[in-house]
């Protein structure tokens, strides 16, 4: 039986609200732990191969949202097989990313440059949504291209979802991301970083603690 979106049409199997279900559970664990309840779980051929929640408060780490996570559980589990760069872009076109919110502008231009799949999400972000709700980052054109007049899917014990299905580009579209190191004290595991990002002639720039775990893998999915 499949789910209907009255306002865009799309049709969502139990497989893919199955696949949103788990994803809610990750976001169940994190406000079992305080944290925005935000959950992401990775597809690879119709399986689970990532999971992960919010843990910005538990790491006193601004970058550590569900995506990141999920994304750092992956890179782990690849690197340990002994992938190349080149099989790790091969394999990250195949992935299906189901996010309980949109993915914020930070994570959603990480999801673009690697070259996912897919990304289906539930509630929109409307302070910093990067799938449309401020900017589309999963689209070559800055305008915003989701329909703000989502439609309830279905509720799961608190949680209700408005579905999406984003594309997200394979390829880099017009825009580049760019870090760079900033003069000042570091704190404990993490430096202070300045991350730009150019998008159809728009610069945005922000000055954020990372740490230096992000700093590898950033520059690993930029190269």
């Amino acid at each position: 039986m499949e789910t209907d979106n009255a306002a865009t049409g799309e049709r969502f199997s139990p497989e893919v609200l199955g696949f949103v279900q788990l994803a809610i559970d990750q976001a169940k664990l994190a406000l079992d732990s305080l944290e925005v309840p935000v959950g992401c779980v990775i597809v690879e051929d119709g399986n689970v191969i990532a999971a992960g929640r919010n843990r910005t408060n538990e790491t006193r780490n601004a970058t550590r949202h569900a995506e990141m996570e999920a994304l750092d559980v992956l890179l782990v589990q690849w690197q340990r097989s002994g992938f190349s760069a080149a099989e790790v872009a091969e394999k990250f076109s195949v992935c299906s990313f189901y996010v309980t919110c949109e993915p914020c502008i930070m994570c959603a231009a990480a999801l673009s440059i690697i070259g996912v799949k897919e990304v289906y999400y539930g509630c929109a972000n409307d302070k910093f949504g990067g799938c449309g709700s401020i900017l589309s980052l999963n689209s070559s054109s800055s305008e915003a291209c989701i329909s703000s007049k989502a439609s309830q899917v279905m509720g799961y014990s608190g949680f209700s979802l408005d579905m999406h299905a984003l594309v997200l580009p394979v390829k880099p579209c017009h825009g580049f991301a760019q870090l760079n190191l900033l003069k000042g004290p570091e704190r404990r595991s993490s430096i202070l970083v300045q991350m730009s990002f150019c998008w159809d002639g728009h610069v945005f720039t922000e000055d954020c603690s990372y740490n230096h775990k992000f700093i590898s893998w950033f520059n690993l999915i930029i190269r």
